[in-house]
């Protein structure tokens, strides 16, 4: 589920809304700003969530592996004679969101980056700082 889902269902359930009398403007300009970009992006955010995230299956992983940058490098790290790192996965990641790119144009990597992927984490955090207090602090934290 996107975060689009869980702030709509909050600003549309009457009891659960936050009013100006909850919280104070910055409050409620934080979830309505957040609210409006998670509509707007949900699809995409969606699509890149399945192939990076929790959701990355055989189909991700494919897709992954054909956009991998012939310039790509990966590393098995040995640290203290038993403990393996994989450096790979950052990658494969990254290569994952390459598929999002319109026409695989590298130049719009920095763009999607920058326009939605930053924005969504920025968004997220402050939302769950909102909720948090309002929620959880004003309830169990006095």
């Amino acid at each position: 589920m996107s975060l689009a889902k869980p702030l709509r269902l909050i600003n549309d359930d009457p009891g659960l809304r936050l009013n100006a009398s909850q919280v104070d403007e910055h409050a409620k300009t934080t979830l309505e700003s957040a609210i409006t970009f998670f509509d707007t992006n949900e699809s995409l955010l969606k699509a890149i969530r399945n192939d990076i995230g929790g959701h990355f299956g055989h189909q991700a992983a494919l897709n992954a592996l054909d956009r991998l940058r012939p310039d790509a490098y990966s590393a098995v790290e040995l640290v203290d004679g038993r403990d393996l790192r994989l450096h790979f996965a950052g990658e494969i990641a990254a290569s994952a969101l390459l598929r999002h790119l319109p026409n695989d144009d590298i130049k719009e990597y920095k763009a999607l980056l920058e326009d939605v992927i930053k924005p969504a984490y920025t968004h997220a955090c402050r939302c769950v700082q909102v909720l948090v207090f309002k929620y959880l602090w004003e309830r169990f934290g006095k």
